[in-house]
């Protein structure tokens, strides 16, 4: 039997400052079957995140048998992320970046 897919209470949260930084951010947690949570775009590439909940037991963060078979088979890098800082740094994104779209954002 299958188990349901179930989102991270942490993901929205990251998904958010991904977005704050210029990343478009398409959520497949629901997907199932082992697929990574986040398919993000950003400086014309694309990412793939795996997010965990650092608030939970070791044990509860590992990937599951369906996930490891999933991430063997990409040919890309899949991102295991735990908080907004790492998922920043995952995709590239810098502070500067940041203050810089904020300041588009808000001042032009």
């Amino acid at each position: 039997m299958r188990r349901a897919a179930r989102k991270d209470k942490n993901q929205n949260d990251i998904a958010d400052a991904l977005t704050k930084a210029g990343a478009t951010v398409t959520d497949l947690s629901k997907a199932g079957g082992g697929v990574t949570d986040l398919l993000v775009s950003y400086g014309r590439k694309w990412f793939v995140l795996e997010v965990k909940n650092p608030n939970v037991p070791a044990s509860d963060r590992k990937l599951t048998p369906a996930q490891v078979e999933w991430h063997a088979k990409q040919r890309a890098p899949v991102h295991v992320v735990m908080t907004p800082d790492q998922a920043l740094n995952a995709i590239g994104a810098t502070y500067d970046a940041i203050a810089a779209r904020y300041v588009l954002d808000h001042y032009s």
